[in-house]
């Protein structure tokens, strides 16, 4: 039995195989004439050989994208379009690409999702190329990137709403939410983990974009009785695993780089504390604390504090307390 949707927004198969063909005949042309550049002149994109590789996309992989990319890079700085003028066209496509996916039609989509990913990359690249990169551009980048991430699991909730697919699409949302936020949060906190798991932003993004692009081509030559784009489900379930497995992962060599961190501050010996920094003011306390509890009204006096700073500097930078007395330093306290 055929599904009754097949077709879903009347795609014929001519369009369906037009663009993954143009782009399969770019990608292996483009490898070829990549390959042999690379025998003559190397690899010389020293920024992505900086950023690492990955399981999925290798060292040579993303060195290839970003010579295939070259062209695209060069029109766009020509078009003097800003960086955020970039990075707002990538959100729009990625807008547009979660309604067509929520309408059905996949394959629109997923160019589109693809597209949206091409100028994200590119968006960062015009920044440092005129020399306009800044705290506000990255926030922003960030940010729509978020969004347009949103936008396409949006979509893909709608179309699966009566279904058991959308379980799998709010986890692969979750997953993909998290991986950026455990990122950007260890980032702050000083350690890197941007390496750490197999699904990061560019795999993510190739992942979703080519099952969703070429599943309604196998959709169309074997139709089948259960869910829709069969392929895209794969995709979709591959995604709901694997970006939450990454999280994990993260958060694990966080914690362990966030430990090892505090632990290696802490057998980092302390230098002995002058007289005029908080041991004197603790001296000041313990004098105060000594008079008070003699009754005494007649306060220390000048020479009396930094006779006790300088007898008890190096005990009050590592002791809590003083000896004979049983009240804490206030300043030694609250560290």
């Amino acid at each position: 039995m055929s599904n009754p949707n097949i077709g879903a927004g009347g795609d014929e198969l001519w369009m369906l195989l037009a663009p993954p063909s143009a782009l399969v005949l770019l990608f292996v042309g483009g490898f070829f004439v990549y390959l042999a550049r690379t025998k003559m002149a190397g690899i010389a994109d020293k920024e992505m050989q900086a950023r690492g590789s990955s399981i999925m996309l290798g060292a040579f992989l993303r060195d290839f994208f970003v010579w295939l990319m070259s062209p695209l890079l060069r029109v766009v700085l020509a078009s003097k379009l800003p960086a955020n003028g970039v990075t707002t066209l990538a959100l729009l496509l990625s807008a547009g690409s979660g309604v067509a996916l929520g309408l059905g039609h996949f394959s629109l989509g997923g160019w589109l999702f693809l597209s949206s990913g091409f100028l994200d990359y590119i968006d960062g690249r015009v920044a440092r190329s005129t020399n306009n990169s800044s705290p506000s551009g990255a926030l922003l980048d960030s940010v729509f990137d978020r969004f347009a991430e949103g936008a396409v699991f949006m979509g893909l909730s709608w179309f699966y709403r009566d279904n058991w697919v959308l379980l799998l699409v709010l986890a692969a949302a979750l997953g993909s939410q998290l991986v950026s936020y455990i990122r950007s949060r260890c980032g702050d906190l000083g350690v890197d983990v941007g390496r750490v798991g197999l699904l990061q932003r560019p795999e993510r993004i190739a992942t979703l974009g080519a099952t969703l692009c070429l599943s309604p081509i196998l959709e169309y030559l074997s139709p089948t009785t259960g869910p829709m784009y069969q392929l895209a489900i794969a995709g979709i379930g591959f995604l709901a695993l694997m970006t939450n497995v990454t999280a994990i992962q993260q958060l694990a060599a966080g914690i362990k780089l966030l430990d090892q961190a505090e632990k290696d501050s802490q057998d980092i010996p302390r230098e002995k504390t002058p007289a005029s920094t908080p041991a004197l003011a603790c001296a000041s306390y313990t004098s105060t604390s000594r008079s008070s509890e003699s009754r005494s009204s007649e306060p220390a006096s000048d020479a009396v504090l930094a006779n006790i700073s300088m007898r008890m500097g190096a005990a009050t930078a590592t002791r809590r307390t003083q000896p004979g007395i049983g009240k804490t330093c206030p300043i030694q306290a609250n560290k």
